[in-house]
């Protein structure tokens, strides 16, 4: 039966949807039925049994900290699934001061909030953190920005109490460790700035301008013009190496740049700045023999000389105030100054302090006896070779003549015991016998503090000594008139010249020169010196002392003269022997310390140091004062005050 005028057809359709509809329902609310819900409501509920509950609910592993107190108050209207449940718990931790930190799969610790950075939780290099309050550490790699200038755009997005971010350089990665959910959100901001970063890079060479002065000038251009959207999308920098504009951004507008640097270029072409610059440090005439052959002309392939008129220089100096004067186009100018202002530079000194010290013990002893014969006032050959300071000849001759003057510069000679006797005839037999006895022991100890303040790498010198004349040659006339001699001033003393080279580090290569002369006393043609010298090179630490060298010297020297036959006689023979015994020993030794002057305060410091030591030396003599001049007063140095260093 049809009701309501309605056709068999359409009430079967409407069976049918209705039918379609219940099974439709009747399914949903099966499906819906398959997740587990929870009525979740809590009053004044130890916060341990709230985490205790979670974990059975959510089925993970939870660790608490032994600080972890407080209660959990939660009322909620409706039935929560287990996800929800979670959210819940880390909202209800952090409200309490609380981090719930991923240690691994469905494994958690719940710690204090400033404990969780350091904690750091699961590490993650993947897209698929889950966003949640939960504390996880993220590794992001960046492509084209650099991390160091990400870092510090991103730093304030993250909460220092709890997350902490840092760049490692070498491999351009940020390391995050913050709540996953905020972590999620900076990712996404990392990921829109490296994309940005693709952006074409266009260098810009320039002919005659310098790029440091045109790279400032757009820029003050763009900020002037208020043009803020190409001056936020434009990265404008320089390299002075290749004197080239730097730009960064869309096509557009660094062709819009590019144009305006052409021009601004091509306006400077053809002119020339003069600019005097005035040294600090640096010579005026080494710096233009830098200048003038940096900018010579280069060989080209075929051995023709390139066009250098882009960059033609002209230097010349004022050697009174130690300046340069420039002369050429902006850029060679500009390329000259970049180039004088690393030349121009404090150069360290070294102060070297030598220590020369000599020891030397002499031992001799002498004994013998002389013995002269003549006839009739004159005195003949002796029976004794003579060994003594005192010569048995000498003095009798001495005698003979009546010559007090003679007589006085002979016993002058004398050392030691001398004895002599004899008998001297006009006619007749004369004899005189001298007896010498002699022991000698010397001893020195000269210690040489030679001291030289030296600028890198140049040569310096010191000679504490004195000039003495030797005689060369002679001439006389053919009848012995007019004779006369040259002769050759030589130097005599401590002499001490260095070069010091300052390597990387502190260390000092120093080429050292030395030598040590003086005056023995004893003639043979001419004077007889003593010398030592010593030439080396070597490397030294700042400040240490080392050995440069030594000698040590040690000789035994035995003389014996005596009569043929009388003096091999035993006993009896004393008297016909003279001998002599000299035992000598030796020991030099050369010490070195450089020590670097890198500012004016050590250099201060050092000076102050010596001129105290030389005021305390005058003091102490002054207070001595000088014998037989009691009205006296030695003169002694001023007080030293910081202003006689600088």
């Amino acid at each position: 039966m049809i009701k309501n005028g309605q056709s068999p057809r359409r009430a079967s359709l409407g069976l049918i949807f209705g039918l379609t509809l219940l099974i439709g329902c009747q399914f949903a609310q099966a499906q819906s039925s398959d997740i587990e819900r929870f009525e979740f409501t809590m009053n004044d509920v130890e916060m341990r049994e709230f985490i205790t509950s979670v974990g059975k609910i959510t089925g993970r592993t939870i660790v608490i900290d032994p600080r972890v107190k407080g209660k959990v108050n939660i009322n909620s209207r409706k039935s929560l699934s287990a996800d929800e449940v979670y959210e819940i718990f880390l909202s209800q931790l952090q409200a309490h001061g609380y981090m719930a930190v991923l240690q691994g799969d469905n494994i958690l610790k719940v710690v204090l909030a400033p404990q969780a950075k350091l904690e750091g939780g699961l590490v993650s290099t993947g897209e698929d953190t889950e966003a949640s309050d939960a504390i996880i550490t993220r590794v992001i790699h960046l492509e084209n920005v650099a991390a160091k200038s990400l870092l510090n755009t991103l730093r304030p997005l993250v909460d220092g109490r709890i997350g902490v971010i840092n760049a490692y350089e070498p491999s351009n990665t940020l390391i995050i460790t913050d709540r996953s959910a905020n972590i999620q959100r900076l990712l996404k901001i990392a990921r829109n700035v490296d994309q940005q970063g693709q952006q074409d890079l266009e260098a810009v060479p320039l002919k005659n301008s310098s790029a440091a002065s045109m790279a400032q000038l757009l820029s003050a251009l763009l900020k002037a013009n208020g043009d803020q959207r190409a001056s936020n999308n434009v990265a404008i920098a320089y390299d002075q190496n290749s004197n080239s504009v730097l730009l960064r951004g869309p096509s557009r507008e660094r062709l819009r740049l590019r144009k305006i640097l052409r021009e601004l270029d091509k306006g400077n072409a053809q002119q020339e700045r003069h600019q005097v610059v005035y040294l600090q440090y640096a010579n005026a005439k080494n710096l233009q023999k830098i200048l003038l052959g940096i900018e010579q002309p280069k060989q080209g392939i075929a051995g023709k000389q390139e066009a250098s008129n882009d960059k033609a220089l002209n230097v010349e100096i004022d050697e009174e105030i130690n300046a340069l004067i420039l002369t050429g186009t902006q850029q060679a100018v500009a390329d000259a100054k970049a180039l004088i202002k690393q030349l121009d530079i404090r150069r360290a000194q070294v102060l070297i302090e030598a220590i020369i010290v000599e020891l030397s013990d002499t031992l001799a002893k002498e004994l013998g006896v002389q013995w002269l014969l003549g006839k009739d006032g004159q005195i003949g050959g002796g029976l004794s070779s003579t060994v003594g300071s005192l010569n048995a000849a000498a003095l009798a001759g001495a005698l003979a003549t009546n010559d007090n003057t003679l007589l006085n510069n002979t016993l002058a000679q004398a050392n030691g015991l001398n004895l002599a006797g004899g008998r001297l005839r006009s006619n007749g037999l004369s004899f005189a016998v001298l007896i010498n006895a002699l022991a000698e022991n010397k001893d020195s100890n000269i210690l040489s503090t030679p001291s030289l303040l030296v600028t890198d790498n140049e040569d310096a010198a010191i000679l504490v000594g004195q000039e003495v004349p030797f005689i060369t040659g002679s001439t006389t006339g053919s009848n012995n008139s007019n004779p006369f001699q040259t002769i050759n001033r030589k130097e005599v003393g401590i002499k001490l010249e260095v070069k010091p080279q300052i390597n990387e580090g502190n260390a000092i290569q120093l080429k050292i020169k030395q030598e040590v002369s003086s005056l023995t006393g004893l003639q043979a043609s001419d004077l007889i010196t003593n010398k030592r010298t010593l030439n080396t090179t070597v490397l030294a630490e700042d400040g240490e002392t080392i050995v440069l060298g030594g000698l040590m010297d040690e000789r035994v020297q035995l003389v014996n003269s005596k009569v043929p036959i009388l003096g091999d006689i035993p006993l009896l023979g004393r008297v016909f022997r003279s001998d002599n015994s000299e035992k000598t020993k030796r020991n030099l030794m050369v010490f070195l310390r450089p020590t670097i002057i890198r500012d004016q305060q050590l250099l201060n410091n050092i000076s102050q140091r010596k001129y105290r030591y030389i005021r305390a030396e005058q003091l102490l003599k002054q207070e001595t004062g000088i014998p037989l001049l009691d009205n006296e007063i030695i003169p002694v140095l001023p007080v030293f005050n910081q202003s006689q260093g600088e």
